[in-house]
């Protein structure tokens, strides 16, 4: 086993990790584009079947498939050519604008020149959509706890922000 002992600059930490980053966004379109194939020439079953053969869940298969069915590879590649710092998060994120290509480019755009991350992407997205986010909402956290796997989190608000709560679009909460 060859062991790299040597000190790396953060910067080259920064790069290794967005290559990696780049290698896996390749990897999901690859899969998303062969599922597309897989379905439309075999069906959904087998689309289930490729799923557990190549180790991934099966609704972890479709999002990428959605995702490739959404933009076309030449689009893909012209958006990634444009815009090099457009990951596949911001594309899946991006799934929810209404609107043509290229609004969806000048909206990207937008977003690039912002340098937002994929989650300011998102949040600012959902504002322009006309959307609650969570962050708008005013309450604290009075519990978090976990059950059958999953993380809960009880959040304590007024009655105001009780009744916007139901027009909150999606909250993703990530807690290892």
């Amino acid at each position: 086993m060859n062991v790299n002992t040597r000190e790396w600059t953060y910067d080259e930490i920064v790069q290794t990790c967005r290559d990696a980053v780049e290698q896996m966004d390749q990897y999901r379109f690859l899969i998303g584009d062969t599922a597309l194939q897989i379905e439309s020439h075999y069906g959904d079953h087998d689309l289930i079947e490729f799923s557990k053969d190549i180790g991934q869940n099966h609704s972890t298969v479709k999002g990428w498939k959605r995702v490739s069915k959404a933009y076309s590879q030449k689009f893909r590649a012209e958006l990634f050519e444009e815009m090099p710092q457009l990951t596949y998060t911001y594309l899946r994120d991006a799934l929810r604008y209404e609107g043509g290509e290229d609004e969806l480019r000048s909206w990207l755009r937008t977003v690039t020149d912002n340098n937002w991350t994929a989650d300011g992407a998102a949040r600012e997205l959902t504002k322009m959509l006309g959307h609650k986010t969570i962050d708008s909402i005013e309450g604290y956290i009075v519990n978090f706890s976990q059950y059958n796997g999953k993380h809960i989190i009880e959040i304590n608000v007024g009655a105001k922000e009780f009744n916007q709560l139901k027009d909150v679009e999606r909250v993703i909460i990530r807690a290892r």
